[in-house]
């Protein structure tokens, strides 16, 4: 059995660096997709984190990446490497007058300039999943919003007809939302930051 294990870890190293070669020389960073095929290899969770926090990449961190991964039973753990990894890589230059700079530790007073239709928020990575999902159950029912579904690290919310979604993970929630939403939104991420400062 050992050494069944032991070739198998083997082949999954010797794929992944097969993999990482070919992403290097096509010049391609990795992306959503490059973990999906990972995981139907079944290559170790570990070896895909180390992967994602080392490779150059461009993943889709938005709502519906993050279903299509949770669809493809990509592990909680795989996808929030993959949320801090696209946090990282996609934070943007701070603007003069409407940013707060986080602090060494993040908490959930600490948010960043919302970017297009999507308002993000810092909260401590220490912070459980389930502390978390409690805080935006919470701060939805509190402000009539229904949960229309609802993923490992991200839900769906409705309110009078209209939907924004709500995605967390590695110390960040992001509110995405239409322009029509976007006070709904922010009232409901005040709620949620309340709510996590309990």
């Amino acid at each position: 059995m050992r050494k069944i294990l032991s070739v198998f870890t083997t082949s999954a190293l010797i794929l992944l660096a097969l993999l990482a070669a070919t992403t290097a020389l096509n010049g391609a960073p990795m992306t959503n997709a490059d973990v999906i095929k990972m995981v139907k290899a079944g290559i170790d969770e570990s070896v895909i984190i180390t992967s994602i926090q080392n490779a150059e990449s461009k993943f889709d961190a938005s709502a519906d990446g993050l279903i299509a991964l949770s669809g493809a039973q990509v592990p909680k753990s795989v996808i929030n490497a993959i949320i801090a990894r696209a946090s990282a890589a996609s934070t943007p230059a701070p603007a003069p007058t409407r940013v707060s700079t986080p602090s060494a530790a993040p908490s959930a007073s600490a948010f960043a300039a919302p970017t297009g239709n999507g308002l993000s928020f810092s909260y401590n990575p220490a912070t459980t999943d389930s502390t978390v999902d409690y805080a935006i159950r919470y701060a939805a029912k509190a402000r009539g919003w229904k949960i229309k579904s609802a993923t490992s690290n991200s839900m769906n919310l409705e309110y009078k007809g209209y939907t924004i979604v709500v995605s967390y993970g590695g110390g960040v929630i992001l509110i995405e939302h239409t322009v029509k939403t976007e006070n709904w939104a922010k009232a409901l991420q005040t709620q949620i930051k309340q709510k996590l400062s309990e």
